[in-house]
């Protein structure tokens, strides 16, 4: 009997111990920013970039002061080239002038990072980690010279459908109430991979601030 109630004890003490180190918490969060693309050599045209925006869910599990990060997301990101053509007729509605893509995507991001501070319900925990984003839909149009504007498929037809972006987040909070966290986590990025294949040399650099509720289970 006083085995069992021991090993009892010794059982609730754990569970006790591994709730205060072990936490999983679940939020929504959006994200704002931009990005800086990097033409080929040889091409005459320069990039306007868009404003890039996401909305998601993430999961965060801690253990002691490191944790695990994934989630599912929904974003949209763009840009503006302009071709600077040097032509004859100024007028030829065969020749395309300036196009506007808008690419959405869903990204799956995984995260490791480390809580450095925690007082006085100010949190700081940077990470480090990978972003997945796959296509869903694309969007362009075209201006021509004569200034008639059409959909096209200048860009799109050289798009990869899927990108891997490596990321780095340093993330900031300030804890509510016992299980409310609210989160803002400026990041920087650089795709691994290019979104254009044809037009651009390396990955895009991406950069923002996300913001987020979050709450511990």
């Amino acid at each position: 009997m006083k085995r069992v109630t021991l090993t009892s004890a010794l059982f609730l003490v754990f569970l006790n111990l591994y709730a205060q180190d072990h936490k999983i918490s679940i939020g929504i969060n959006g994200s704002l920013g931009g990005n800086k693309y990097f033409k080929e050599t040889g091409f005459d045209y320069e990039y306007k970039t868009r404003l890039t925006t996401s909305l998601g869910i993430d999961f965060h599990y801690q253990f002691n002061h490191l944790f695990l990060g994934s989630g599912l997301g929904y974003g949209t990101q763009g840009y503006q080239l302009k071709y600077n053509y040097l032509i004859e007729d100024p007028g030829d509605p065969a020749i395309p002038r300036q196009s506007d893509l808008k690419v959405s995507y869903i990204s799956i991001p995984v995260r490791f990072g480390i809580q450095l501070i925690h007082k006085n319900r100010l949190m700081f925990y940077p990470s480090v980690g990978l972003d997945l984003t796959i296509q869903t839909k694309c969007e362009e149009n075209t201006v021509f010279e004569d200034n008639s504007e059409h959909k096209s498929k200048f860009l799109i037809q050289n798009l990869h459908q899927s990108q891997v972006i490596a990321q780095l987040d340093l993330g900031t909070g300030y804890q509510l109430s016992e299980r409310c966290i609210i989160r803002v986590t400026p990041f920087i990025g650089k795709g691994l991979s290019v979104l254009d294949y044809k037009s651009m040399k390396t990955g895009q650099l991406s950069y923002g601030c996300r913001f987020g509720v979050y709450f511990i289970l």
